[in-house]
């Protein structure tokens, strides 16, 4: 999307996905506040119908999520 770029990454063994959020997209300490919220949710997650979820980067401004490739 245009919010963010994304990078077909190896991280050992498996094919991940690094998503780099823009600085745009966090007008403010609320939105990287709800952001952080949702990374917990996703860390939490495990589910044959959802990616897996493998790391986050939550130093502003280097905001990002490592997440399983598919294809």
């Amino acid at each position: 999307g245009s919010g963010a770029t994304v990078y077909r990454a190896r991280l050992n063994s498996d094919v991940v996905v690094i998503k780099l959020f823009k600085t745009t997209m966090f007008s403010g300490e609320k939105d990287f506040q709800r952001f952080s919220h949702e990374v917990k949710l996703l860390a939490s997650l495990r589910h044959y119908n959802v990616v897996n979820f493998f790391g986050a980067c939550l130093i502003y401004p280097r905001v990002g999520i490592v997440t399983e490739y598919v294809e």
